[in-house]
């Protein structure tokens, strides 16, 4: 066991076999584990704690995941197979478990799944290719590193080791993540009416992927709540597509590029996103800044 332990969050939501990778061997803690100061069994658990790696695994099936104020949803369409886990409004107070009659042995074996995965987002996909501490599938369910940023600053968890007491996790008052509606993973065609959010550590910005959507952006600062401002007037005249640009290597027939991942971003207190605005058939690169103290924004064309 590491002096900082970092945790790894395990959704209980059924996966196909054949997204699965490669096989890593896991073990069952010995030390005692709690939730929100319940004592967590588990020797007869269909899901317990598990250890890969020296670093603790946090299992989160669907009861557990609820108990923990988070929800995890797996989508599967023609479109995409992805995993989705975010922020839910509630913890629920009981904690119901899946008990087993079989007492879980030392150690097993568990997978590193390739299906897509995204945390408090709609468009960005965990990259678990070469993460030193992978995601991970045990018994159909995946299980997400809790590493600080997992455990603080996506889930807004508070946790601590010691020899006596083991492992605590305990939710926190307010965690500064939205709550993310999710079902369009499960749309079976693109859909443009979403929002997306970038986050840095002082806030976070939820933006329409275009002006089909809204012309809101949603703001929130550390310690504050949410508020909207309105671009409307700032954003007429034409449609706009945020996180988006077009490459005019055909003038005729520019071609449409997405990079939710790269195209938006915080600097200091600076929002900025490339957007590409279409008028009659024209196309345009620009970029769209929102000073997020002020929420004063303007709209610059790039180079």
């Amino acid at each position: 066991m590491k002096k900082n332990i970092l945790i790894v969050l395990i959704c209980a939501v059924l996966t196909p076999n054949t997204v699965y990778a490669n096989s890593v061997t896991v073990e069952i803690p010995s030390f005692p584990v709690s939730l929100n100061g319940q004592i967590f069994d588990n020797s007869y658990n269909q899901y317990p704690f598990i250890v890969y790696n020296d670093i603790t695994y946090f299992p989160m099936a669907y009861n557990y995941a609820k108990f923990m104020r988070l929800k995890s949803n797996y989508y599967e369409t023609e479109r995409i197979q992805a995993l989705f886990v975010g922020i839910r409004e509630n913890a629920d107070d009981k904690l119901i478990y899946y008990k087993t009659n079989i007492q879980n042995q030392t150690t097993y074996t568990a997978t590193i799944p390739t299906y897509k995965i995204a945390v408090n987002s709609l468009y960005k996909f965990w990259a678990n290719d070469n993460d030193e501490y992978p995601l991970l599938n045990f018994r159909n369910v995946t299980y997400f590193p809790l590493t600080w940023r997992f455990a603080v600053e996506e889930f807004g968890w508070q946790y601590s080791f010691d020899s006596i007491r083991g492992l605590r996790i305990n939710i926190g008052p307010n965690p500064f993540r939205p709550i993310i509606d999710d079902r369009v993973l499960g749309f079976t065609s693109p859909n443009p009416g979403t929002r997306e959010y970038t986050y840095s550590s002082n806030y976070y910005v939820g933006w329409p992927t275009s002006t089909f959507l809204s012309h809101k952006f949603i703001i929130r600062s550390r310690g504050n709540n949410e508020y909207a401002i309105d671009l409307t007037s700032l954003l007429s005249g034409a449609d706009y597509y945020f996180g988006a640009r077009a490459e005019f290597d055909d003038p005729q027939y520019p071609a449409i590029s997405k990079d939710f991942n790269n195209l938006a971003y915080i600097h200091g207190n600076i929002f900025t996103i490339h957007c590409l605005s279409i008028k009659e058939g024209k196309y345009k690169n620009l970029w769209l800044q929102i000073n997020l103290i002020d929420g004063n924004a303007v709209l610059k064309e790039t180079l």
